[in-house]
């Protein structure tokens, strides 16, 4: 989890060197996007699908790969807090080891196809937008630490807007609907496209680096940069291409890690922060409190931490949920800052501080599943039971008469199981 933070800090660097909203009710290219987007792209060949079909696996294969690495965690960090025999440690730590030795294959194996569906999808008379698009997936793997399934129009339009400030404004419906095309059938594009699309300006080497997510942080710097410059040509060249400060690129950042699911310790604490004023509750946890209510989120989510992480995960949720904007961010740009405020001021209405709880509980299940889950609309029951557990459980621990809502085999597994 740590991976992100290390990038930006290297990209903000790179940018002060060089001298450098989900909103459905106020987003209006949201609808536009929607309504153009049917007619966007085209049926992929049979080599794709099949190419796509292989990545699909290979992708559940190094969840499932994932999920083994962190059982075996678990399990030797039980073995040494419960003083095991030495046999009984050193078994845990070849499981652990075999267990990361399959999640690199299982990785490898993704990079595989990932090469594979770009050579089969390639579509060299792409249009400007659908390219661009591609290479937005593509920034979210550099930036955001992971690969994204697909986002809304109305994310789209966060990002975009994250990216060159009020160009999705400029685009017409069909040249957003192509973007999001691009964005959602995934960084399709092969090496010589890409080094095309850049102008020639990149080393081959730093392009191929691009392409499997390993650039440098200059190279990402440099890639975003042209990204701009095509967005701003797209719009007609009404708003004028400028490098990210640093506060904008941390801001791009926050949000591509929201989409992905790479959220770090530091981020989930002020999401936690942010559930707790949600439900009008103020106070300060210890370091136990705080293991019970992650145990009470999800069965184990506690052990996925280090010490380190938790106390950091700890120091964010007594600093306090941080504004609006960022909370925006950091839930993938699903909701506006204004639905925010409501929940930071403790008067959200049912069924926004739901759909808030699911989505912090979705970034938290993606530390636990390794990927974020998607969490469509929630059934009013669901909603009910969802509301009444997660607030008795911070009113518990709070309130001071110890947090009940872990209880009972974990109920919030029941309510909403894709968590678990």
């Amino acid at each position: 989890m740590a991976l992100v933070p290390r990038v930006l800090v290297s990209l903000t660097a790179v940018a002060v060197t060089a001298g450098l909203v989900l909103v459905p009710s106020t987003t209006t290219a949201a609808p536009a996007i929607a309504a153009a987007a049917p007619s966007a792209g085209s049926a992929p060949s049979a080599e794709c699908t099949r190419a796509q079909s292989s990545l699909a696996r290979a992708r559940r294969n190094k969840v499932a790969a994932d999920r083994a690495v962190l059982r075996a965690k678990r399990e030797l960090r039980r073995a040494q807090r419960n003083d095991r025999p030495a046999k009984v440690t050193r078994a845990r730590k070849r499981n652990l080891a075999a267990a990361n030795r399959r999640r690199a294959v299982a990785a490898r194996r993704v990079v595989h196809w990932q090469g594979v569906k770009r050579s089969a999808c390639a579509q060299p008379a792409s249009e400007p937008e659908v390219q661009i698009g591609q290479q937005l997936d593509l920034l979210s793997l550099l930036l955001g630490g992971g690969a994204v399934g697909t986002i809304s129009a109305s994310q789209l339009a966060v990002l975009l807007d994250k990216v060159l400030p009020g160009i999705s404004g400029h685009l017409d419906p069909t040249q957003l609907a192509g973007v999001l095309t691009g964005f959602n059938a995934g960084s399709g594009l092969s090496l010589g496209q890409l080094t095309s699309l850049l102008g020639g300006g990149f080393d081959p080497g730093d392009v191929a680096d691009l392409l499997t997510g390993s650039a440098d942080p200059a190279a990402v710097q440099e890639f975003l940069t042209n990204i701009v410059g095509q967005l701003s040509a797209l719009g007609g060249g009404t708003l004028p291409p400028a490098p990210l400060d640093p506060a904008q690129l941390l801001a791009l950042t926050d949000l591509l890690a929201g989409i992905t699911g790479n959220l770090g310790p530091i981020q989930l604490g002020g999401l936690l922060a942010l559930l707790a004023a949600g439900t009008g509750e103020s106070g300060a946890l210890d370091l136990d409190e705080l293991t019970t209510l992650l145990d009470g989120l999800l069965p184990g989510l506690a052990d996925q931490f280090d010490p380190s992480e938790l106390t950091a995960l700890l120091s964010a949720f007594d600093a306090g949920a941080p504004g609006a904007a960022e909370l925006a961010d950091l839930l993938g740009g699903l909701f506006s800052p204004e639905q925010l405020l409501s929940v930071l001021a403790g008067t959200p209405t049912d069924a926004l501080f739901g759909e808030v709880i699911a989505q912090v509980l979705g970034q938290f299940a993606a530390v636990a599943g390794g990927s974020l889950p998607v969490i469509g609309t929630l059934d009013p029951s669901v909603l009910t039971d969802l509301l009444d557990t997660v607030t008795g459980l911070l009113g518990g621990l709070l309130g001071g008469s110890g947090g009940g809502g872990g209880e009972g085999g974990n109920p919030l597994c029941q309510i909403l199981p894709i968590l678990c």
